[in-house]
């Protein structure tokens, strides 16, 4: 017995040295961008050997993958439109493409290449390409099956499909890096890699600590300039949306994120940035959301295990996911004070009865912006019939339609939850808010009350209903 103890004790220091060393390294031009990794657990000769081991099996990688290489494997598949002994890699990211697009629903394709050349070619001529000419390609592009590639049979493709895997290689790359050193250096502890602004993290830098990662306002993604730390055990980060890569005609900038549907960006461009348990989800989701309103982006998330995304308006509001802000580096360990709001929409009478457009919503006590809780009916002509709500936050924030508006409800008793945060994905620290309601109804009326809240308090708070607004109770969870 007394030996085992003092083999344990013995054990201990060693465990912590080894977990202790540490191996940075920085590469440009690795994908056409910034390549950084960070190793742990073994000496640096060991690392440095497998860094550049590493280094040469992603350039292999880019060979089969890039289409910016006119003698890759991709590329030589685009021009030939048909290929004999096609390499694994290859096989396995045509087929992870297929899987995404299927489901989708279109908001995700490789096959759209011919496409985003023409794109590319409208920013060398500076002419718009034509949409209606767009829309047909894209639709031809949806209807064209797909099959499920292997590396023994010849692949063929038809001469309007060209594949652009961008939407999800790196994610790829990411995951096969982190594999090819686990392999390389069995000894490795934990592994951080950053290429261009998307990250893959795992193991442990040390004994039971986090990872942290920095998320910039959306046209800083992949700078230093962070507004948000999100701390997690393993996974990946991926960013996508607007920025560096626009495309500019004339003047004007359109979103390098075409939808698959139209061959066109969504009206409404907006970044996100997904986390995920490996790098390919990340990528390939971050890819997609992009193609999404953002309302039907988050409700997409919500239903999905272990990801979470946070988006990014180009108005600058913020909206995440359910359990985004579970994430998110606090100044302490305190658990975020989080206040449930029980609402009812009345029940009223009438063969022409409509239901009603319902906002609720968060100021301090001089009458700023805290957040958005709520927004029935996503008709703008409706939403201005709450007139505080319009004048004071509606028109001065364009995104919110799309990003928060969900169909009018029927009469009943609904709950909502507060998670502590602000429109910008900041803590909130005062203790007094003002809690808003506003609701009005065609063929009915228009009411507006308002509630000093206490975040301090144990006690629930509640208005009494008028008109259109029902009872509320308000409860703070401490």
């Amino acid at each position: 017995m007394f030996y085992r103890v003092l083999i344990l004790l013995i054990a201990l220091p060693l465990s912590h040295q080894v977990f202790a060393t540490k191996t940075n390294a920085q590469v440009n031009g690795v994908l056409g961008t910034s390549f950084d990794i960070t190793l742990y657990g073994i000496e640096e000769p060991q690392s440095h050997a497998a860094i550049s081991s590493l280094l040469s099996h992603i350039n292999n990688l880019e060979n089969t993958l890039s289409t910016w290489r006119k003698d890759s494997e991709i590329s030589q598949f685009n021009r030939l439109k048909q290929l004999n002994g096609m390499s694994e890699h290859l096989v396995q990211v045509l087929n992870l493409c297929h899987q995404w697009e299927n489901q989708s629903q279109q908001h995700f394709s490789c096959r759209i290449g011919k496409i985003h050349k023409q794109w590319q070619q409208a920013v060398t001529t500076q002419v718009l390409p034509n949409r209606i000419a767009m829309r047909r390609l894209a639709r031809d592009i949806i209807k064209t099956p797909m099959f499920n590639f292997n590396t023994k049979q010849s692949a063929i493709i038809q001469s309007h499909i060209v594949y652009d895997v961008s939407a999800l290689a790196k994610g790829y790359i990411l995951d096969d890096a982190i594999k090819f050193i686990r392999a390389h250096s069995p000894k490795v502890t934990g592994i951080k890699i950053n290429i261009g602004g998307d990250l893959v993290f795992w193991g442990k830098k040390s004994p039971d600590s986090m990872w942290n990662a920095a998320i910039g306002q959306h046209n800083l993604m992949n700078d230093n300039d962070q507004s948000t730390i999100i701390s997690i055990s393993e996974g990946a980060i991926a960013h996508s949306g607007m920025g560096e890569r626009d495309f500019k005609i004339n003047r004007r900038q359109f979103s390098h994120i075409l939808a698959p549907k139209e061959g066109w960006p969504i009206d409404t461009p907006h970044s996100v940035s997904v986390y995920a348990r490996d790098a390919t989800t990340a990528d390939a989701a971050a890819t997609m959301l992009s193609n999404m309103d953002i309302a039907n982006a988050i409700d997409w998330v919500n239903k999905q295990q272990d990801l979470e995304a946070l988006f990014q308006a180009a108005d600058g509001q913020k909206y995440w996911s359910n359990n985004w802000q579970a994430l998110v580096k606090t100044k302490s360990n305190q658990p975020l004070t989080r206040m449930t709001v029980d609402y009812q929409i009345p029940q009223f009478s009438g063969t022409d009865y409509e239901r009603p457009y319902l906002a609720i919503w968060l100021t301090d006590k001089n009458n700023q912006f805290i957040r958005q809780l709520l927004l029935l009916g996503s008709s703008n002509r409706w939403a201005q019939e709450n007139k505080r709500w319009w004048r004071n936050i509606g028109r001065k924030n364009d995104s919110m339609l799309d990003a928060l508006a969900k169909p009018t409800r029927r009469p009943g008793h609904y709950s909502l939850q507060w998670d502590g945060f602000d429109f910008n994905h900041n803590i909130v620290e005062q203790e007094h808010l003002v809690l808003h309601v506003e609701a009005s109804r065609e063929h009915g009326g228009h009411d507006y009350q308002r509630i000093t809240i206490d975040l301090a308090t144990n006690s629930p708070m509640s208005l009494n209903g008028v008109g259109e607004i029902g009872k509320t109770v308000v409860t703070i969870n401490q």
